[in-house]
């Protein structure tokens, strides 16, 4: 016949489960082994240790391992002028097929992104909008109809023709948005009059009361696709002018940033083409009720988004996941 355990010997084995279980993570099974008894009363001992306030289980949460990785980066990017729910981030999911995964991570951001500008905007809202293939795919995939009303404008006073320019992004989301919507195009720099400089200036005036504002970023170093594309179609040489300008290493639309986020006026793009909104007008309303996204896909843009973000000019941002990461290193 077994011999019948003191209270104080059950009180001690209770605890002992107790500390195995919380303490150093064990399974039942292996208490149950250790202590030479049924996975059963390894329960009932957890139990009687709860009951009897035998063991203290302390949880401490580590703030910031839970909180969302959009409200940290957005948190971090306050002192920037960021918006509290300014930062939005797209999911990726991993492929090993290096294309199918970076068509994927362009479609999820391209999809955030248009429910961004959809949940910013009212009727009769003015938007400004840069060029690029990311913005392109943006307009995309807005959902046909759900805004009217709305005023586009370019962000360039004479923006380049190709499938990426601001005016074909304009024409994209007009298509999107078939009811009321005006798009404003500033007159050809080529073709100067007085009544044309008033129409410019008519357009000029639209775009700086914008309610949004939606900007691209490209890197000048690797391919940056868009920025030698349009140098190109200035009739520059982009190696000449990268050259020349080894301080720039990144553009938010089309202003050349230095590392340090500060704007570099460079003559030829000033007088080739101008932007409609100026620089301290864009931080003006980047400090206002304005919205200024930025809209980026891709680890390589990292250099590019950082810069941005410095300069002061955007207030919101969309990306992926992965670049978010990447950036929480950085701030």
């Amino acid at each position: 016949m077994a011999r019948r355990r003191s209270p104080s010997e059950q009180r001690f084995e209770a605890a002992s489960a107790a500390y195995l279980r919380h303490g150093e993570g064990w399974t039942h099974q292996k208490i149950a082994n250790e202590l030479s008894c049924s996975v059963s009363t390894v329960r009932r001992l957890l139990k009687e240790a709860e009951r009897h306030h035998l063991v203290t289980i302390e949880v401490r949460l580590n703030a910031d391992r839970f909180e969302s990785t959009e409200a940290r980066l957005a948190h971090r990017l306050k002192d920037y002028g960021f918006r509290r729910d300014g930062v939005r981030i797209a999911p990726t999911f991993p492929s090993s097929d290096a294309k199918a995964f970076t068509r994927a991570r362009l479609h999820s951001v391209c999809a955030v992104a248009a429910r961004f500008i959809e949940e910013s905007c009212q009727q009769n809202s003015t938007i400004v909008v840069d060029a690029g293939t990311t913005l392109r795919e943006c307009a995309r995939h807005l959902t046909p109809g759900r805004l009217s009303g709305i005023t586009l404008c370019p962000f360039y006073v004479d923006p380049i023709s190709d499938d990426s320019s601001s005016f074909e992004v304009m024409l994209t989301m007009a298509l999107r948005f078939p009811e009321r919507v005006r798009v404003l195009k500033p007159p050809s720099l080529v073709y100067r009059s007085e009544f044309l400089d008033r129409e410019t200036e008519r357009i000029r005036a639209a775009a700086c009361r914008a309610d949004l504002i939606i900007l691209g970023v490209s890197s000048v170093h690797g391919s940056a696709p868009h920025a030698h594309l349009v140098l190109r179609y200035l009739g520059i040489d982009p190696e000449k002018f990268f050259r020349q300008n080894a301080d720039v290493v990144a553009f938010c639309g089309n202003l050349p940033l230095r590392s340090d986020g500060s704007v570099k006026r460079i003559r030829i793009l000033d007088r080739r083409i101008p932007q409609l909104i100026d620089v301290d007008t864009l931080k003006h309303l980047s400090h206002q009720s304005a919205r200024i996204v930025v809209v980026a896909a891709g680890n390589e843009k990292k250099e590019a988004v950082s810069v941005a973000i410095r300069s002061g000019i955007p207030n919101c941002i969309v990306l992926d996941a992965e670049l978010a990461n990447l950036l929480l290193a950085d701030f």
